[in-house]
């Protein structure tokens, strides 16, 4: 499945309508550190929330990501919070 780019004014708010097109029940939300200081992560964390779609995120990442960077995340390295559904 290729990924989609999704983005422009009220883009971050459409991450419960993506869960649900692709009825994910389970989401592994990787960004940077950088990013979490914005507040963006959290508006995502909110969304997946009201979607009631379980999330773990991870932030052990560089703004530009490589492959390797993520696999400690399949481990629970670096999770900086895990939602409770």
């Amino acid at each position: 499945m290729a990924p989609q780019f999704i983005f422009g004014l009220g883009a971050i708010e459409l991450a419960n309508q993506y869960a649900a097109n692709y009825r994910a029940r389970k989401v592994l939300l990787v960004t940077d550190p950088g990013v979490r200081p914005a507040g963006w992560s959290e508006k995502v964390e909110k969304s997946l929330t009201v979607a009631q779609v379980s999330f773990t995120g991870f932030d052990g990442v560089t703004s530009n990501l490589k492959d390797f960077e993520v696999e400690p995340a399949q481990s629970r390295h670096g999770v900086w919070h895990r939602s409770s559904s």
